[in-house]
């Protein structure tokens, strides 16, 4: 019994080695959704954009630890010519394959030391707020306006306050949510179907005032995209990343990733 213990053990731990991590940026609104389980998709625009004539397909895929396969390569083409790995270009996805983790970055409140930082051209001080790590963290999903409440912090000479950070740079130790990918595939904005549209967490009460018809929360979404991509987008139409994920329950393992 100790035996068979231990061999799954060391089998779990290979697997954890084997997960690749990576960041992903969410606005207050994804990350609410998010959080209440309501969206399980998110849809990224694939950079650069393939030509106008090009379609793309699927290259490859790679087989997993249970069995499955995980598309793995795309390849773009012009329509109508035969596919060539070395004529054209092959696109990997920035978000990982299935059974990878997403740690989410996101804008928050943080206790920061203003540390100097140098000078600009013109012989001004330049600084850098530096979080401090055990001080509170108010995310800007929950609390948008600036705490009130002070923090203990260290007499190092410096000045000490709150700082908006956003998600960019926001260091890996702060983040809260973690994400496991369960697919991912290429399509153009359009294809989304209701059903996509309400697992991209729409606001309900949006959809709804657009009437209990088929293609209202699709109708919902292309609001959506058109609020945070700039008018006329939606009709662009683009080819974009569909990421299927499923929030993990506990602090994310940022450390044992090796991410920081």
């Amino acid at each position: 019994m100790f035996e068979g213990a231990l061999i799954a053990r060391v089998a779990t731990i290979a697997r954890i080695k084997r997960v690749k991590a990576r960041y992903i940026l969410m606005s207050a609104p994804m990350v609410r959704s998010t959080l209440d389980d309501s969206k399980n998709q998110t849809r990224r625009i694939v950079s650069p954009q393939p030509a106008a004539d090009e379609v793309i397909k699927v290259l490859s895929k790679t087989k997993q630890d249970d069995g499955e396969f995980a598309l793995s390569m795309w390849l773009a083409y012009p329509q109508g010519e035969s596919i060539s790995r070395e004529k054209n270009s092959a696109i990997t996805s920035p978000y990982g394959i299935r059974g990878d983790h997403l740690l989410v970055k996101e804008s928050a409140w943080m206790w920061c030391e203003r540390v100097p930082f140098g000078k600009t051209p013109k012989g001004r001080p330049k600084w850098s707020y530096q979080p401090m790590k055990g001080a509170p963290i108010f995310y800007a999903a929950d609390h948008p306006e600036k705490p009130q409440q002070m923090i203990a912090s260290p007499h190092t000479g410096n000045e000490w306050g709150w700082r908006f950070k956003v998600g960019r740079f926001i260091p890996g130790w702060a983040v809260r949510i973690e994400l496991e990918v369960q697919g991912v595939r290429i399509e153009r904005l359009h294809d989304i179907t209701d059903e996509d549209a309400w697992a991209e967490g729409i606001d309900t009460s949006e959809a709804l005032s657009m009437g209990c018809t088929e293609g209202a929360a699709r109708a919902a979404y292309s609001a959506l995209w058109e609020r945070i991509h700039g008018e006329g987008s939606w009709d662009v139409n683009p080819w974009v990343w569909v990421v299927i994920f499923r929030r993990l329950p506990g602090a994310p393992m940022v450390g044992k990733k090796g991410l920081n």
